[in-house]
């Protein structure tokens, strides 16, 4: 098409240079003619015919003028010679009335020439002015058809680079479907590794559950084995002072029975002394009241030792109550160290209920995690559907390109077509060459540039149309662009939510392996303390049946002793009728002397006891401390974590408010965007793994009726099974109700209206009503996320 425009835009051009400016001076007209033809017809050589038309006019016109002049010679000079002969007059004057004829006729032919000539003018001006106004469109259809070059150009680059762009955005799409490809291996991969990890999960929640429950278990015998520890211990420390003190008893016992027996071996020597005596006696009685005097004088002395011993006895007393203030104030120490101990022992308790409770909500957190991955299983079928459309536009796409090329082919087709108006023009040119006639060429001319002004203005509609198709095309092309590089993005968001997937699952992934980790290094950790435990309680229990079994000796060997103690009492008995009371008296001081030692030796040993025990307090309260220490450390950990799970539980919330679900206290909630029946309602949410809503409380009414608009939504209670018995979906009966004024009224018939419902315009607390189960409306679905 731009060539056939060119080839008639040339034809113009050589038209407008071969016209005539016809001069009005006083030169002659063949000179005129020829000198102006020849300025102006040495512009191109394809216009021959258009120039040698006027060529041959202007020789008619020169030779006609030239004609004329010799006419009007002959005529003077005939007039000449008629005057100076005057002869033959007849004849001159049949010749001046034939010549004036002539005249006649060539003036005659000169004015049709003029009237010819002045039409021509005429003809002349308004093709000058036709050339004028075709020269304008032509500078204007010049200008378009550059600006139509320019922007074919650009839209040829433009159509070039989209050509490129197609060609890199086929492979783009190309690598975009292996990529797609990849990434559908890729997702099921990960699909199957996301089953392993769920699988894994699964166990590693129920091995996390053993374990737990063995940390219980093994706690619980651990504060058995405590408790059990320190009452062992506690009879370790009374079978040690049962056993110092029968020890003791066994020692004063075997010094008894050695003072009893060498009293017993002085007995039976005295008494072989007295019965040799016995026959002294009479003869000593009268030295007996001297020897009373003496024992009188040693009874002065006795009494004096008597209240030496008493002196002693009272500073023993004295030193008594000194330990016995010492022993009360280590008492209220150990009381003190008690109390610090219970303290801890209940902040440990506290400590261990919080730990419990902060391992219950990341529990809960872990549903809702499940909760949210099997969200993310519906967004991913929501995307594989979005691919298929994307697979469906494609094919549209090549439908167009196929649409595309059929029009390369008409343009091609158009091109040839060109060709053939080309060669048409070419074989007008000849036949136009052939005519030679300058009225007929003229008149042919005429015509020839009526028919190119009708043919420029066919041409400039066409140019119109063409650059109306081409600014279309151009539309088309931005648009397929447009659309092209909207793809690209799209595939370029998908790949980036797939990598971010991929990457979530990986932290999911490794968070479970640290948990998993950390689960079996609390369980070895425990299982050591429980083996520590089971060998210091297998240790202690050794101890208590061997100190059973010392002690049991010891009772055999106190028995046997008392059994010895008994018959030399017996024995001592019988021969201390034979002492006197002075003896027993001495016997008696040395006696309470001997107990108030042992006491003090007692008290003593108490003493020691006491700061052992206090010594042992201490580190037990140092231990203790630690031990705080080590769990407040673990409760900043565990607060850290509650912190970490409550920022990753506000994530997920907006997570499911923008797919549409709202939470509200251990539960989520999604309104559907499409009305429907109450069956259907309820077969919706139980595609997403809900239910219909059921409503416990009043804030989770307050909360629902805040979700709902327009005409209301349906609600998870029917009286179907049992007419004005109203139940839950659930099974649960319906207890706290929030009916509407006059409801359920059941449409004022038996058995009518069967579904509970929930209207918009009403107060949250009085907004139910009974409704057509058949009836549509929107749908709330509830979904439980708690820990069972």
């Amino acid at each position: 098409m731009y060539e056939i425009t060119k080839a008639k835009f040339d034809i113009c051009e050589d038209l407008i240079s071969s016209s005539i400016d016809y001069g009005t001076s006083g030169e002659s007209f063949s000179t005129v003619k020829t000198n102006k033809t020849k300025s102006k017809l040495d512009n191109q050589g394809c216009n021959k015919s258009w120039n040698r038309s006027y060529r041959i006019a202007a020789r008619f016109f020169g030779v006609l003028c030239a004609v004329l002049l010799v006419a009007i010679i002959v005529l003077c000079v005939e007039k000449k010679l008629f005057k100076s002969s005057g002869t033959d007059g007849n004849q001159h004057q049949v010749r001046y009335h034939n010549l004036s004829l002539k005249k006649e006729h060539l003036e005659n032919s000169y004015h049709q020439f003029l009237t010819s000539y002045n039409s021509m003018e005429e003809e002349r001006d308004l093709l000058q002015a036709i050339i004028s106004n075709i020269t304008k469109e032509k500078v204007q259809l010049q200008t378009v058809n550059n600006n139509l070059m320019k922007e074919k150009v650009q839209l040829q680059t433009v159509n070039n680079n989209l050509m490129k762009e197609k060609d890199q955005l086929q492979m783009l799409n190309n690598n975009l479907a292996k990529e797609r490809n990849q990434s559908e291996t890729r997702y099921k991969a990960m699909t199957e590794q996301r089953d392993q990890i769920q699988n894994r999960f699964n166990n590693m929640a129920e091995e996390k559950n053993r374990v737990q429950a063995k940390t219980d278990s093994l706690t619980k015998e651990k504060v058995q084995l405590q408790t059990v520890n320190s009452n062992l211990m506690k009879e370790k420390d009374q079978l040690q002072t049962v056993n110092n003190n029968l020890m003791k008893e066994k020692d004063q016992l075997q010094m008894l029975n050695n003072n009893l027996a060498k009293e017993r071996n002085q007995s039976e020597t005295r008494y072989k002394a007295m019965t040799e005596q016995r026959d002294q006696i009479q003869n000593r009685f009268n030295n007996m009241a001297e020897e009373k005097n003496r024992l009188q004088a040693k009874t002065d002395s006795l009494t004096k030792e008597k209240v030496q011993l008493q002196t002693v006895n009272n500073n023993l007393m004295k030193e008594k109550d000194q330990l016995q203030t010492v022993n009360n104030n280590l008492m209220k120490e150990k009381d003190q160290l008690q109390t610090v101990n219970s303290n801890l022992m209940k902040e440990k308790v506290q400590l261990q209920t919080v730990n419990n409770n902060l391992m219950k909500e990341k529990d809960q957190l872990q549903t809702v995690n499940n909760n949210l991955m099997k969200e993310k299983d519906q967004l991913q079928t929501v995307n594989n559907n979005l691919m298929k459309e994307k697979d469906q536009l494609q094919t549209v796409n090549n439908n167009l390109m196929k649409e595309k090329d059929q029009l390369q082919t008409v343009n091609s087709n158009l091109m040839k077509e060109k060709v053939q108006l080309q060669t048409v023009n070419n074989n007008l040119m000849k036949e136009k060459d052939q005519l030679q006639t300058v009225n007929s060429n003229l008149m042919k001319e005429k015509d020839q540039l009526q028919t190119v002004n009708s043919n420029l203005m066919k041409e400039k509609v066409q140019l119109q149309t063409v650059n109306n198709n081409l600014m279309k095309e151009k539309d088309q092309l931005q648009t397929v662009n447009s659309n092209l590089m909207k793809e690209k993005d799209q595939l370029q968001t998908v790949n980036s939510n797939l990598m971010k997937e991929k990457d979530q699952l990986q932290t999911v992934n490794n968070n479970l392996m640290k948990e998993k980790d950390q689960l079996q290094t609390v369980n070895s950790n425990l299982m050591k303390e429980k083996d520590q435990l089971q060998t210091v309680n297998n240790n202690l229990m050794k101890e208590k049946d061997q100190l059973q079994t010392v002690n049991n000796n010891l009772m055999k060997e106190k028995d046997q002793l008392q059994t010895v103690n008994s018959n030399l009492m017996k024995e001592k008995d019988q021969l201390q009728t034979l002492n006197n009371n002075l003896a027993k008296e001495r016997n008696q001081s040395e006696t309470r002397y001997k107990a108030m030692t042992e006491q003090r030796d007692q008290i003593q040993n108490r003493f020691n006891n006491m700061v052992k025990e206090k010594n042992r307090l201490n580190t037990l309260t140092s231990n203790l401390v630690e031990e705080k220490r080590q769990l407040q450390t673990q409760k900043n950990n565990l607060n850290k974590e509650r912190d970490q799970l409550l920022t990753e539980s506000g994530g997920l919330r907006k997570a499911l408010s923008v797919l549409g679900w709202k939470y509200f206290g251990s539960s989520v909630y999604f309104i559907s965007n499409v009305k429907m029946n109450w069956t259907n309602g309820r077969e919706h949410c139980r595609k997403k793994g809900a239910e219909l809503v059921v409503i416990n409380s009043k804030e989770e009414m307050i909360f629902a009726h805040s979700l709902i608009s327009e005409l209301g939504a349906w609600l998870g209670l029917t009286d179907k099974e049992s007419e004005g018995v109203w139940k839950w979906v659930d099974g649960t009966k319906l207890t706290t109700s929030y009916w509407a004024k006059g409801q359920p009224d059941n449409g004022g018939r038996s058995d009518s209206e069967d579904c509970g419902a929930m209207a918009y315009k009403l107060p949250a607390l009085e907004s139910w009503s009974d409704g057509y189960c058949h009836y549509i409306s929107y749908v709330i679905c509830e979904k439980s996320v708690k820990v069972q």
